[in-house]
């Protein structure tokens, strides 16, 4: 880790010194075949969500989708989609017969922070769009959305008043049919009478589908009674009995909501009846479905679609080794060594095997709240390989149970002790020496440069001509190299988290005043952060929230304990106050971190030396302070500028800020437990094979078949 002088400023500033229960049932084989895993693409529960209000879906060769009861209820074309979503209440925003007006409407809802669709219908001859927000698991959640859409401004402003309905899953059952296209033309005439009426598919007889014209699509039992009452007069005779809970169904759709122009539209699925799930197959046994809602991926395997908690829950059911093979693929680059590649598919294998029902309907979610898994995109020979090379085996304690086998990407040359990240101890997981540097192999250093106006930034030393000589405070001169050069924050380029600051034209001066390596996993340089943007963010987090929210204004950031066993932060104060976790690697979640190993550089903490020895500490709850330096022939200048430069006797620089700021300074990226990815790398080239780079993370452990 990285240690901070103290700096002084001829004799008048000095800079202050920085310095588990048993799990649950795990995947089980399906009709004898290979185990399943189920991973969690959307759900909600207590302790995650990932949420949709719907969810697009196509396969090459196209798509079988059916009712988890075993009926077809639909069938797609090569690369066609289909909407698949659950039948619960809705908030209809608005109906009209403009396309434009409809697509403007949900585009509303969305920004709203609601989902959306809108349903096509035809209505006395002519398109009816219903712009609604929806599905909600409970008529209170839809009736909240209503009241939010109803305060938001531009939903308001087009609504001019008029007042948005409620739909919910209760229908009258108005008859049979042998067809969808019969049980849409028998709707026409409840839809001309303006009572909602829709098709759906049910459970027929030997796997077909029966098609049936349900009404209704009530929020509750009297606006059902309206909706028959209705249906009776427009239709004399219709049939009006109550469509059971139990009755499992898809309603049939037409959603246009994604559609460009508002065209034909695209059908959707609206499953609903208790305990009922949408099954969605690749009709070619080698074919993947694609979710456009999940970042476009392909999945392996089935997608059940159905109600879980009051929301969308999308669950992808994929064979153990298949899946094990996209996390391999997911979590390393196929050109790592093999025996890197073959020890990350046990540790996979074992994780995922040791959560059991997580979640209640899958074992894992698709995300490092888990296990990285993209289904297919980052399928690769090497990845299959170390899946079939491993298969079945798994990591072991002497007791006989599976192993916690939590990994990360890399320990900044030493691993964590449990109780330093999760205050608990966890059998196999200790902490050791760990080879990670080979993560900053073959990346340049940066050099942190002052720009003509007093800017101060990093362009990287291949874009930089140094001149050999110095300015008269002894730092060199240096010239960029080429067009268009980008200066940033810290020494790493992303555009998201670390934006340029500038950009320079060839030839414009510099200064250099500090050298870093580029930030990778093993080593890294955040900010600095002005102290309000990182309050923001730190309430953003979601941590220790009321303790944040009482600070007032961020002044000071210290680490006031570390583990003994790694050094990594187990306790932060701020304000001189404790910041209270529940888990000291919060705190990496609370400053946006890639780990919990860092110090922390208070840019405006500055002790002043004044006369007779008084001093004054920097930043003070009163505000910035007026500085002035003294120059070697005694003139006397004031320090105006947001940043100053404060050295010491050996010409070493430190950038002080007049405001408070705070710069971090790491190594390792994730949690720090069990296997180091990168450190792995490195045993592999010290002639390690997957057993033992497992054995020389995982303590006690036994590698075992399943």
């Amino acid at each position: 880790m990285m240690r901070y002088k103290r700096f002084w400023l001829g004799a008048l500033t000095a800079v202050s010194v920085f310095a588990a229960a048993l799990a649950p049932p795990s995947p089980a084989a399906a009709d004898g075949g290979e185990a399943e895993v189920h991973v969690a693409l959307f759900v909600k529960t207590n302790t995650y969500q990932s949420a949709a209000g719907a969810v697009t879906l196509s396969a090459p060769g196209g798509l079988s989708v059916m009712s988890s009861d075993g009926a077809a209820w639909h069938r797609t074309a090569d690369q066609t989609n289909v909407r698949a979503t659950f039948d619960g209440f809705r908030v209809v925003v608005a109906e009209t017969t403009d396309a434009v007006k409809a697509g403007a409407f949900a585009d509303d809802v969305k920004k709203a922070g609601q989902p959306a669709a809108v349903i096509a219908r035809p209505v006395k001859g002519k398109m009816t769009y219903a712009v609604e927000a929806g599905p909600y698991g409970a008529k209170a959640d839809a009736e909240a959305a209503r009241t939010a859409l109803a305060g938001n401004a531009a939903v308001a402003a087009r609504l001019a008043g008029a007042a948005m309905a409620l739909r919910g899953p209760l229908y009258a059952r108005a008859g049979t049919f042998a067809s969808e296209a019969e049980a849409v033309a028998a709707a026409g005439p409840l839809w001309d009478a303006g009572v909602y009426a829709q098709p759906v598919a049910t459970n027929g007889v030997g796997g077909a589908a029966a098609y049936e014209l349900w009404y209704g699509g009530a929020a509750d039992a009297a606006s059902l009674q309206q909706a028959i009452t209705a249906a009776s007069a427009a239709v004399p005779g219709i049939a009006a009995t109550p469509v059971a809970a139990n009755v499992r169904y898809a309603a049939l759709r037409t959603d246009v909501l994604q559609d460009a122009g508002l065209g034909a539209g695209v059908r959707m699925l609206a499953v609903g009846g208790d305990g009922a799930k949408l099954i969605a197959q690749p009709v070619s046994a080698q074919g993947a479905i694609r979710v456009a809602e999940r970042f476009g991926r392909s999945y392996r395997g089935a997608i059940d679609v159905f109600a879980h908690n009051g929301a969308l829950a999308v669950v992808n059911r994929v064979a153990l080794e298949t899946y094990v093979a996209a996390v391999v693929g997911a979590e390393l680059d196929a050109s790592w060594p093999a025996e890197v590649l073959k020890a990350q598919a046990v540790a996979a294998r074992t994780y995922v095997l040791k959560q059991g029902w997580k979640y209640g309907i899958a074992h894992v979610a698709d995300t490092t709240a888990d296990q990285a898994y993209r289904g297919t995109e980052r399928e690769s020979a090497a990845a299959t390989g170390a899946a079939q090379a491993t298969a079945g085996e798994v990591l072991r304690l002497a007791n006989g149970t599976l192993l916690d086998a939590f990994y990360h990407s890399n320990a900044g040359d030493r691993t964590a002790d449990p109780t330093e990240v999760w205050n608990a101890s966890i059998p196999g997981i200790v902490s050791t020496p760990s080879p990670d540097d080979a993560a900053e192999r073959n990346k340049l250093v940066w050099y942190r440069v002052v720009m003509e106006g007093g800017r101060i930034g990093y362009i990287r030393s291949d874009l930089v001509r140094l001149t050999g000589a110095v300015n008269k405070g002894g730092f060199p001169t240096g010239a960029v190299a080429q067009a268009g050069v980008n200066v940033r924050a810290a020494p790493f380029v992303n555009n998201e988290t670390n934006p340029s600051l500038a950009v320079l034209n060839e030839g414009a001066p510099v200064t250099v005043i500090g050298r870093d390596m580029e930030s990778t996993a093993y080593q890294w340089i955040r900010g600095p952060i002005p102290a309000g943007q990182l309050q923001l963010q730190m309430a953003a987090s979601g941590v220790a929230p009321a303790e944040v929210a009482a600070l007032g204004g961020l002044r000071t950031i210290e680490v006031t304990k570390r583990g003994a066993a790694s050094g990594r932060v187990t306790e932060v104060a701020a304000n001189g106050r404790t910041i209270p976790v529940l888990r000291p690697e919060q705190y990496r979640t609370l400053f946006g971190l890639p780990s919990s190993r860092f110090e922390v550089e208070q840019t405006a903490a500055v002790t002043v030396l004044g006369a007779g020895g008084r001093t004054t500490e920097l930043p003070s709850a009163s505000g910035p302070a007026a500085l002035s330096a003294v120059s070697a022939g005694g003139a006397v200048r004031t320090i105006s500028s947001d940043a100053y430069l404060i050295t010491d006797g050996d010409g070493t620089a430190r950038v002080a800020t007049k405001d408070a700021a705070f710069r971090f300074h790491g190594t390792g990226f994730g949690h720090g437990l069990g296997m180091s990815q990168w450190g792995a790398f490195g045993l592999a080239e010290l002639g390690y094979d997957y057993r033992k780079i497992l054995l020389y993370y995982y303590r006690d452990a036994t590698i075992a078949k399943e």
